[in-house]
């Protein structure tokens, strides 16, 4: 199984290899970031899943909610805040975006 796997990725990574000329270091900068995000979402969903656990046969709904809620805020301020400097363009115009939208309904400043 770990065999088949391995050669999946290997014949995966020489076909993308053909298609996009790219060193694998810059795949390596390419998927830091997104790396990095996912695993303080993981760390953060994981310690709420231990902290609340009976939630999730009790009141299922509930559960979901906290989780998804912690998610998109763990992701959302690890986006903005810190400085990953392959994401500083994309997190810029996301904050702009944020701004132009808030002033549109007069919630900020111009």
């Amino acid at each position: 199984m770990h065999l088949f796997l391995l050669l999946s990725l290997l014949l995966t990574y020489f076909v993308v290899r053909m298609t996009i000329p790219a060193r694998l270091a810059e795949l390596g900068r390419a998927l830091t970031p997104p790396l990095l995000l996912n695993g303080l979402l993981f760390a953060a969903a994981t310690a709420l899943h231990f902290s609340i656990a009976g939630l999730a046969q009790r009141m299922p709904f509930a559960y979901l909610a906290a989780m998804g809620l912690l998610g998109g805020a763990v992701y959302a301020a690890a986006f903005f805040l810190l400085p990953i400097p392959e994401l500083r363009g994309e997190a810029e115009r996301w904050r702009n975006l944020g701004l132009a939208a808030l002033q549109k309904v007069g919630l900020a400043r111009k």
